[in-house]
């Protein structure tokens, strides 16, 4: 819930499969081997690893990305991505939302950090908000009546958990977006898109 908390390896967790049992290993060994440059004192630059939540909100893409597919898989019944969401609140205790907007500014604010400073350096967390399952089943409901919810299994609904993004924010970056645009978003792209 904050840049130097890892997901540990070889835990089981709910709704897991083979697939996002890899996925996770292979993000997370990769972005540690990768982190470990940072350490050398010969290094001709900063590492940046910049950690996402799920990344929705309106696009101009011609296409419905996956993690926005899994965000909407309430609405559309995709039990495939439905088992993602379920899995991201098992291991998360919440489900990490960023607006693909701010996600795009947060990189290009690390990228623009001039010269070798210690403080653009590392991991940093990237989400507007963190809600869990039943709060994106309310919000569906309450702001999209005309949609009809197809999955309403949640799961964690009395979790609350917050992650720490104030790293990201001490380098002066702010959302734009909220939780609710985010969502609110992510349901006009698919609409526009013929998901929907």
């Amino acid at each position: 819930m904050e840049e130097s908390y890892w997901t540990p390896l070889n835990l089981s967790y709910g709704y897991s499969n083979e697939f996002l049992d890899a996925y996770v290993s292979t993000k997370t060994l990769s972005e540690k081997e990768l982190l470990k440059y940072n350490d050398s004192p010969s290094r001709a630059f900063d590492v940046v690893s910049l950690v996402c939540g799920l990344v929705g909100g309106d696009s101009a893409l011609p296409y419905v990305p996956t993690s926005m597919l899994v965000m909407l898989s309430l609405l559309t019944g995709d039990e495939v991505c439905h088992n993602c969401l379920k899995f991201m609140q098992a291991l998360h205790g919440a489900v990490p939302l960023v607006h693909v907007d701010d996600a795009c500014e947060a990189h290009v604010l690390c990228m623009d950090m001039e010269g070798p400073m210690p403080v653009s350096a590392g991991r940093f967390l990237c989400a507007a908000g963190y809600p869990n399952m039943r709060d994106v089943v309310d919000h569906y409901a309450r702001r999209h009546p005309e949609l009809k919810l197809r999955i309403t299994e949640v799961t964690g609904e009395g979790v609350r958990v917050q992650g720490d993004t104030s790293k990201l924010l001490d380098l002066g970056f702010r959302y734009r977006y909220g939780v609710e645009e985010v969502l609110d978003g992510s349901i006009e792209c698919a609409k526009r898109l013929g998901v929907l």
